[in-house]
């Protein structure tokens, strides 16, 4: 299950017209946050993204863990859970057990999660349009 609520990042382009308004400086912006779930508990978003890629750019969990200011416990933990909900290993140890790498699983997941952040994207700013208001203030409508 894909849940939509609200979006880290800023990437609505709207052209600004004199016919309409700016709210507090901008327009009125969609916001919108993806997560995966299975039987109501989350399986993989944006922090585990975050967490997967540091794995991946690092090579080790501890180098990972520092990168995002988490304790290795912590990410530890987020790992087992992740793989226990998703029932893939998602992570492997490096020869002498000094590093990590991400398992194939586990790059597809990073893949496809990203590709669909970015199609919800493409789709937000399809419809941004819709929140373009008519030029009438508080003040006008006296």
């Amino acid at each position: 299950m894909i849940t939509a609520l609200s979006n880290q990042g800023d990437r609505t382009r709207l052209t600004a017209r004199s016919d309409f308004f700016l709210l507090e400086g901008g327009f009125v912006k969609i916001k919108c946050k993806v997560w995966l779930e299975k039987d109501r508990k989350v399986i993989f978003g944006r922090g585990r993204e975050d967490l997967f890629t540091a794995i991946d750019a690092c090579g080790s969990l501890y180098g990972a863990a520092k990168k995002l200011n988490m304790s290795y416990r912590a990410a530890w933990g987020i790992i087992k859970v992740t793989e226990e909900r998703l029932g893939l290993k998602l992570v492997e140890t490096t020869k002498g057990n000094k590093g990590m790498r991400l398992t194939q699983a586990a790059k597809t997941l990073l893949h496809e999660f990203h590709h669909c952040e970015e199609d919800i994207e493409s789709y937000i700013e399809s419809k941004a349009y819709r929140f373009i208001l008519p030029n009438t203030s508080l003040e006008q409508q006296k």
